[in-house]
């Protein structure tokens, strides 16, 4: 009996395999998930005259553009400060397609998933080294948690605890339960947060030998050791991001935060301006409305639906109806926020990525890879699939990229 040898797969193989990961069904749920909720409650609560008294003024308009301008705020932001933790490494235009995928990938999965594994297989086809890439991913993720550990006393001090939390329950007794019930799970996932925040810092920048070597003494607990590995894994991570953030200055670290705290209040600012769009004669405390945002960011994390479609359009206007004055448009302004701020990246991502990976797969045909091509470019592509081996492919990757690339920007250590 003659064996025919299988074919090895094509560029073009590989690159229609990491496509069908994102194939237009697994865009289009969280398209429908969302667009099914806001239809559903504005079908509810229609009111035509709702519709029809609504003051199409030059206000109107242009509280609407300035939703659009804190669209470009928060994005520039994102793109500036990826574009500083690689040391400049991304030009303004590699940087932008790196943080309209991610984003492209955070809203096509559950909301705590985020778009972070597929973010270190973005960084490491960018060709920044592997260590680098994990520091970024981390200190990106350390950076916006602190944002919201620091802010939640902040804005407990300005607005109050009641203004900010206690809302909910000045409504019916339905709404009160619900009030209660979102307000403990706001609390245990601000005290994750704190603690992870923690001991992210404390991992990168006082003692990363030692978390990893605690780290690894906890998952050999008996319960935990099915997570050992991984566990472990990350531990060797924080080393590494470690020594990569080494030596930056108080420069580099203000001009981090300072770029972080500016894309969560642009992000933030899209709603403070669709509102006041439609504010004729109701006053908008912004502060609170902003306060209300972070409250409801932590809800948003739950991994119920892609990018929180459908929790995020339904809970809208339970902490944000007061501020609209015509109810009857509270759930089609729900819906007009996510427009800004969640569909147009998903469209985005869905144009970017088949090009990108066209654009990527085909550059490392050309090149030489320390592992044999075929091999490496299937295990990139499982690897866009299971976050588990992710780190292995960026680290071949980033070996790779960085014994070839000039870097474009001043590196400091």
């Amino acid at each position: 009996m003659s064996s025919t040898k299988p074919l090895a797969p094509t560029s073009a193989d590989k690159q229609n395999k990491l496509l069908q990961q994102f194939t237009p069904r697994r865009i289009i749920w969280p398209v429908l998930i969302g667009l099914s909720i806001s239809g559903f409650l504005i079908w509810r609560n229609f009111d035509p005259a709702a519709f029809g008294s609504v003051n199409w003024s030059l206000g109107t308009f242009g509280w609407l553009f300035v939703g659009l301008l804190m669209v470009g705020v928060r994005e520039t932001a994102y793109i500036y400060r990826i574009r500083l933790l690689t040391d400049f490494q991304l030009s303004f235009k590699r940087g932008a397609i790196v943080i309209f995928l991610w984003e492209f990938a955070s809203a096509v999965t559950p909301s705590i998933v985020g778009g972070t594994a597929f973010a270190l297989f973005l960084l490491a086809k960018e060709k920044i080294n592997a260590g680098r890439s994990t520091a970024i991913v981390l200190l990106t993720a350390f950076l916006d948690e602190l944002f919201f550990v620091l802010m939640v006393p902040v804005f407990l001090l300005v607005v109050g605890y009641r203004q900010m939390f206690e809302f909910l329950g000045n409504l019916s007794d339905d709404t009160s339960f619900l009030g209660m019930g979102l307000s403990s799970i706001f609390w245990l996932g601000y005290i994750f947060l704190f603690v992870y925040t923690v001991f992210l810092a404390y991992g990168l920048f006082i003692n990363p030998k030692s978390l990893s070597n605690f780290i690894k003494v906890v998952f050999r607990i008996g319960f935990l050791k099915r997570w050992r590995e991984g566990a472990e894994k990350a531990g060797e991570d924080l080393i590494v991001a470690s020594a990569e953030m080494r030596g930056k200055s108080m420069v580099f670290w203000l001009k981090a935060f300072g770029s972080t705290l500016l894309t969560w209040t642009g992000r933030y600012l899209i709603i403070n301006a669709i509102l006041a769009a439609f504010a004729h004669t109701v006053t908008i405390d912004h502060l609170i409305v902003y306060s209300r945002q972070i409250y409801m960011w932590v809800i948003l994390l739950i991994p119920v639906s892609p990018g929180g479609a459908g929790i995020a359009e339904f809970i809208f206007g339970k902490f944000l109806g007061e501020f609209i004055e015509n109810k009857g448009m509270i759930d089609p302004i729900g819906l007009l926020w996510r427009l800004y701020g969640y569909y147009p990246f998903l469209i985005a991502g869905a144009i970017l990525l088949p090009r990108w990976i066209r654009d990527k797969f085909a550059t490392s045909d050309e090149e030489t890879d320390p592992i044999p091509a075929e091999a490496l470019q299937d295990k990139e592509i499982e690897a866009a699939i299971d976050p588990e081996i992710l780190l292995d492919t960026a680290y071949h990757n980033g070996q790779n990229g960085h014994s070839k690339e000039k870097h474009t920007g001043p590196t400091v250590y």
